[in-house]
């Protein structure tokens, strides 16, 4: 048997690395003066402005786009209220003869059927 199993030398040899990556990057970290630290939040300031001026330009296309997108739906909305209007009209048109065909049917039923009960009356009776 070994003294170690594999798993355990593997942890070993992360664990070593990790320790040397972390030394390295402390001694990178002494390494910053005033003047490399006041650079980067310079350059960090400029990124930052440049982001912000990239996204005002891509609010400002969005805002654009959406004034276009309700110009666009209040047209539609127009047209679409005069075609309702427009068939309502002839709905409405429709609907009035056909009730005036109906009121002339039931009056010219109710006209024969009053010729014709008058008729039998008048044939009872003579």
């Amino acid at each position: 048997m070994t003294s170690a199993s594999p798993n355990r030398r593997i942890h070993r040899a992360t664990r070593r690395i990790r320790c040397r990556t972390l030394l390295k990057m402390e001694r990178a970290g002494a390494h910053w003066t005033d003047q490399r630290l006041d650079d980067m939040a310079h350059r960090m300031d400029e990124g930052f402005a440049r982001v912000d001026r990239r996204m005002d330009e891509g609010f400002a296309r969005v805002d654009a786009d959406i004034r276009e997108l309700r110009g666009e739906m209040n047209t539609l909305r127009t047209e679409m209220n005069a075609r309702f209007d427009a068939a309502e009209a002839r709905t409405d048109s429709r609907f009035d003869a056909f009730q005036r065909t109906m009121l002339q049917l039931g009056g010219g039923m109710m006209v024969t059927f009053v010729v014709g009960f008058a008729s039998i009356l008048i044939a009872q009776l003579a």
